[in-house]
């Protein structure tokens, strides 16, 4: 799942967006057809972090710390690429990772997946964006989506969904993805916007879609570069259960 750290000061715990470990579910044409992710290393917690030739390879979740671990990292060694391998996880650590690498003008690779927090924050900061012919490249929501669709748990007994989305630290940490999305220059609605469609749930059952290359143009999503085509890396992916949404605003 993705996990939301407030500030260490704080005694409430926010977690959002919910996985389905590495079997992820969508549906395509009229059949159920699932999505196999077969790498186990997208879940390893705490992450692997390496550095090879000058490209910085990430594979796991994203949990507290990690954004310190890929901050040392770059630091003392020269990178260019950063390669994510990720279902995704904490939103303010990958939020804090996205600025590091807007920051320092670096490309970013999917090499196998790159989902939810992955996708949210860290894909659209890179200078270029590579995506791997077999990759997945997954959404689900922000912290902006309709508060019905962001399922919260929390520490603290007593706890309702409403009293969390309304909490201080919840609306902080959406001004603080506000602020990340003007910071990096793109249209932060390509995370949750096909949500807000009356037919989201009949489209996205497992709530998991994806973009063409030119609906992320749209949004400001640039430099999108394939190993092959995008038409065929979307064909790939059709083929494997994901959906494709349509552009919105």
């Amino acid at each position: 799942m993705d996990v939301i750290h407030p500030h260490p000061q704080r005694k409430t715990r926010l977690a959002a967006f919910i996985f389905a470990a590495t079997s992820l579910f969508s549906a395509a044409a009229n059949a159920w057809q699932p999505i196999d992710i077969d790498d186990d290393s997208v879940l390893r917690s705490p992450p692997s972090i390496a550095v090879r030739n000058g490209t910085l390879y990430f594979d796991g979740k994203i949990i507290e710390g990690s954004a310190e671990a890929l901050l040392r990292q770059l630091d003392m060694r020269r990178v260019e690429k950063v390669s994510f391998n990720s279902i995704g996880g904490d939103a303010k650590e990958a939020m804090e990772m996205g600025r590091e690498i807007h920051k320092r003008k670096m490309d970013v690779e999917v090499r196998n997946v790159c989902a939810s927090a992955c996708a949210n924050y860290i894909f659209p900061a890179g200078k270029n964006k590579f995506i791997t012919q077999n990759a997945y490249l997954l959404w689900h929501g922000s912290l902006h989506s309709p508060t019905d669709e962001i399922a919260l748990e929390s520490n603290d007994q007593g706890q309702t969904h409403e009293m969390l989305v309304t909490s201080t630290v919840f609306t902080e940490l959406k001004q603080q993805e506000a602020e990340f999305y003007q910071q990096i220059g793109v249209n932060g609605d390509f995370a949750w916007c096909p949500q807000r469609q009356s037919d989201y749930h009949e489209k996205f059952p497992e709530k998991w879609f994806s973009w063409s290359q030119a609906n992320l143009a749209k949004f400001g999503v640039n430099n999108v570069r394939f190993a092959t085509n995008a038409a065929r890396w979307q064909s790939t992916m059709s083929g494997k259960g994901v959906i494709f949404a349509d552009y919105c605003q």
